[in-house]
């Protein structure tokens, strides 16, 4: 089943979490670990954004869009490759059954996003709102980038590139791991800061972590997404990854080389 859409104005919210605390990751996928203060730490995101136009291929003139919440995890693929699994995902309840209907798991929510984000149409902030059993509130506004807590990756660019530079995506559905492909961004990313109102809908989702202070936060205009929701075989579990993977400049060229293959 193919599905075509765009995530637009996608506020990413990126922790290090100890590695420890996370489910384990569906197989054949692992998590991408990152060494920092003498332990292991795994980046996710709680990624908030609209999915627009969202329509299947063999009905192009059938569309929809709403609001969205996914939980994602940084890990690779059975071949080494940087990739992202879409965990978990919160929609409009209306949305939700169409979600089901399309093979994606997801749970109701209420939500109340920004229309309209732009850098030259505000020199206020952003606020961002969903409820489900819990909420997570945000509050951000344009500023120059900075460094949270948890490993260093580089230039605000460098930390761009690691959330947004991956074509491999993974999401859980009705029935089972399911491969999807990401469009390479082209947009801007914005530097911003951010102050975090309630953030119980996430620590309920993930109760056994004790969430440390923002990694770094930013703005992603648009990402075109393909959902070519093909079936992932289970296999025997993988060696633990190198948090080398991310952080070595070679190695994460070479990853690179390997999505732009995957993605021809």
């Amino acid at each position: 089943m193919k599905l075509e859409t765009s995530a637009r104005d996608c506020l990413f919210l990126n922790w290090a979490l100890p590695a420890t605390v996370l489910p384990e990751a569906p197989r054949p996928l692992r998590f991408e670990t990152h060494e920092w203060q003498g332990a292991s730490r795994c980046f996710v995101s709680a990624l908030c954004f609209r999915h627009h136009g969202t329509r299947l291929a063999a009905l192009p003139l059938l569309s929809f869009s709403h609001e969205q919440l996914t939980l994602a995890f940084y890990v690779l693929d059975e071949e080494g490759v940087p990739s992202v699994l879409f965990w978990r995902n919160w929609v409009p309840g209306w949305a939700a059954p169409l979600a089901w209907l399309l093979g994606r798991r997801a749970s109701r929510a209420g939500f109340r996003y920004p229309r309209t984000l732009s850098p030259e149409a505000t020199t206020g902030a952003w606020n961002w709102r969903v409820r489900a059993r819990g909420s997570l509130e945000v509050r951000a506004s344009l500023a120059a980038p900075t460094r949270g807590e948890g490993p260093h990756l580089g230039s605000f660019q460098a930390e761009v590139s690691h959330f947004r530079l991956r074509r491999r995506a993974y999401v859980l559905g009705r029935g089972g791991l399911a491969a999807m492909t990401l469009a390479p961004h082209r947009e801007e990313s914005w530097p911003i800061k951010v102050e975090l109102g309630s953030t119980d809908l996430l620590e309920r989702t993930l109760p056994a972590a004790s969430w440390p202070g923002l990694h770094s936060a930013f703005l992603g205009p648009d990402t075109p997404l393909l959902y070519d929701l093909v079936p992932v075989p289970e296999l025997p579990s993988l060696a633990p990854a190198r948090s080398s993977v991310a952080t070595d400049p070679a190695m994460l060229a070479s990853a690179l080389c390997e999505r732009d293959r995957f993605a021809a």
